[in-house]
């Protein structure tokens, strides 16, 4: 199957730009950032906090982010009950959240975004990705649900 959702590029001023997408959890619409120049997915851990669980020990030693400036991140594991992007619905959706408070801070000086995630090239590579700016559109190919067990990069063995 293929899904296309909307993009929306915001210009930073001179400092480039960011893409954002709309994603619902739960019942609510969020705001996230495709980030191309991250390893990882990762979530708020302010906003997505309540979803936090213990990390299976088998996974515990795959589970290691750093920011852009190389600083270690810290990191806690979560599922989603809900998350859909587009006709991309995933169910009990394991997650990495972090601490996004400096990039929420950033945004409440441009617009009034609340960043809830940022989409990493984990998720970029699971579901075949193509953004395509011309269109404004990000492509997501996967299989009908229940035909594929997907699972975030981190938790692959």
């Amino acid at each position: 199957m293929i899904t296309k959702i909307p993009i929306d590029i915001q210009e930073l001023g001179e400092s480039g730009y960011h893409v954002f997408i709309k994603a619902r959890i739960g019942c609510e619409v969020y705001d996230l950032i495709l980030d191309t120049g991250a390893s990882q997915t990762v979530f708020d851990k302010k906003q997505f906090g309540r979803y936090k669980q213990k990390l299976p020990d088998t996974y515990r030693d795959q589970m290691h982010s750093a920011g852009i400036n190389g600083a270690k991140l810290n990191i806690t594991f979560g599922v989603l009950p809900e998350f859909v992007i587009g006709d991309l619905q995933m169910d009990n959706w394991p997650v990495l959240l972090i601490n996004l408070d400096k990039i929420n801070r950033f945004y409440s000086m441009l617009s009034n975004r609340n960043i809830a995630g940022l989409v990493g090239s984990d998720f970029f590579r699971m579901f075949k990705a193509t953004i395509d700016y011309k269109a404004c559109e990000l492509t997501l190919r996967f299989r009908k649900k229940g035909d594929l067990m997907l699972f975030p990069s981190f938790l692959n063995g």
